[in-house]
């Protein structure tokens, strides 16, 4: 009898782990893809189309198709774009899935709220310590999706 439980016990874990690994396995499939990364991949020119800040969502509200903000990533690690209201322009690295901008620079005119927010991304994603600002980039079907450490994100679309 004490053989049998001690089977039983030993055959009940293994089973247990078997479970919990293909359900572990099971995930909804995610609409971001994390391929191997090609940082020529973010060469070209894209629009916000949403921003994540603090938590809360905002939606761009472009009219005509003319987006409100859009960035002119180039293969020089040059970047430059441009709110409803400013011009902003910097320099960058990509490195496996990060997107380092090491200089960032922009007008200041007073921006639309949508601008703002755009920007307050951006000094969320500041780091002291390295004295830049730090994204984790993805792509996906979506667009491209990037986020700071904080949490606020910007999803970006190729422009045609």
């Amino acid at each position: 009898m004490v053989v049998f439980f001690i089977f039983c016990r030993k055959v009940c874990k293994r089973l247990f782990l078997a479970f919990a690994l293909l359900f572990l396995g099971c995930s909804e499939e995610s609409p971001w893809i994390h391929n191997d990364f090609d940082p020529s991949n973010i060469i070209g020119e894209w629009s916000v189309v949403r921003i994540k800040l603090n938590g809360s969502i905002f939606l761009e509200e472009s009219k005509e198709n003319n987006p409100i903000i859009r960035i002119k990533f180039q293969d020089r690690a040059t970047f430059t774009g441009q709110t409803s209201k400013n011009f902003f322009k910097g320099t960058y690295q990509s490195k496996t899935d990060l997107l380092l901008v090491t200089d960032f620079s922009t007008s200041e005119v007073l921006d639309t709220d949508f601008g703002n927010k755009f920007y307050m991304v951006f000094e969320g994603a500041f780091n002291n310590m390295t004295n830049r600002q730090e994204f984790e980039y993805i792509f996906s079907t979506q667009g491209l999706l990037v986020k700071s450490n904080v949490g606020d994100e910007l999803l970006l679309r190729i422009i045609d």
